[in-house]
């Protein structure tokens, strides 16, 4: 039997980790690695190759950063480990193998990096057990209800998740690259065309408070930054009508909001407002606000892996020895 229930809530720009049970993450670590930008600078800092986290924001002028998840799906995998080495043994302190897992993972997530994934943490961490789970049916679940819209504004994607009676409805699945990052990069250069400039990463950071105060209509219009997409109400909309019109009445009035950029003040009466424009007059929504929606997926994950019920959903050594990493598509879904 496993020790504990280790959580990772793996995040483009944030990785949220903790533990089954709790409220909320132990820590929220940034999903960043930086390496000298030359061998010299190897040499300055005693052989060390890489920093990580706020390790690696607080030298990011001497350093290349790189971000291993690109629009919530993981694209360098070296990195990616070696970040979730740093978590597991130096943040947590615990021993992998001992524990077991549960990660969660963008919609749409490919099968080959679920497959990957899955093969690193037996392989590389020989885990106890682990899970993979889709952070949309976290969310629903955190909000404890079964069905609904989870509208999901993350850090550099956007998502559009219909749910009924607890299960996904891949095919009315909505994504996009607009989210918060870019709205964040838009904002940095256009105080640069001003003369303003924004070099380091925690100068970047600055930005966050005028972006969440001022910059929330750009998901409505990603024309204006020169981005071809829909915007966040096109998208639920066109979500909505790719499913069968006999479920959609309780679908309008569980649109759940969920993901850090989904924390703009005033974002959800503009979201109620363009989604009522462009349906017919009848038919009435209503946006649901968690106060804790940028740690819906955490804490549904929390929740989860604590019932009863999930210890049987585990991929365990002896599944992954028997099966190898395609077991994950049979018992994660």
């Amino acid at each position: 039997m496993a020790e504990q229930i280790i959580i990772i809530d793996n995040g483009s720009q944030t990785l949220k980790v903790g533990y089954a049970g709790d409220d909320a993450p132990y820590k929220i670590l940034p999903t960043i690695i930086g390496k000298p930008k030359n061998k010299e600078l190897i040499q300055m800092f005693g052989g060390k190759e890489y920093y990580i986290g706020d390790s690696a924001k607080a030298k990011s002028g001497i350093l290349n950063l790189n971000y291993p998840i690109k629009h919530g799906i993981i694209t360098n995998w070296d990195d990616m480990e070696r970040i979730w080495y740093d978590a597991f043994y130096n943040e947590l302190r615990i021993i992998p193998e001992e524990d077991s897992f549960l990660f969660t993972e963008s919609p749409l997530n490919p099968k080959e990096n679920r497959e990957k994934t899955t093969e690193i943490m037996f392989e590389s961490f020989d885990v106890h057990s682990f899970y993979l789970a889709n952070s949309a049916m976290l969310a629903m679940y955190q909000s404890g209800k079964k069905t609904g819209i989870i509208v999901e504004i993350g850090d550099d994607f956007s998502s559009v998740v219909p749910i009924y009676d607890g299960f996904c409805l891949p095919d009315s699945i909505m994504k996009s690259n607009l989210a918060g990052r870019e709205i964040t990069n838009y904002l940095i250069q256009n105080l640069n065309q001003k003369g303003i400039e924004f070099k380091t990463t925690y100068e970047k950071d600055m930005i966050e408070d005028l972006k969440k105060k001022t910059c929330y209509k750009l998901l409505f219009k990603p024309s204006l930054i020169g981005i071809e997409t829909q915007g966040i109400h096109q998208m639920i909309c066109n979500s909505l009508n790719k499913i069968s019109v006999g479920i959609r009445k309780e679908l309008y009035q569980n649109i759940i909001l969920s993901g850090g950029s989904s924390l703009f003040p005033g974002l959800t009466e503009r979201i109620q407002k363009e989604v009522s424009q462009l349906l017919p007059l009848k038919i009435k929504i209503q946006i649901i606000s968690p106060p804790e929606r940028w740690l819906s997926t955490w804490i549904g994950a929390s929740i989860l892996a604590s019932t009863s019920n999930f210890a049987k959903m585990w991929i365990t050594k002896e599944d992954y020895q028997e099966n190898g990493p395609k077991i994950v598509h049979q018992k994660c879904f």
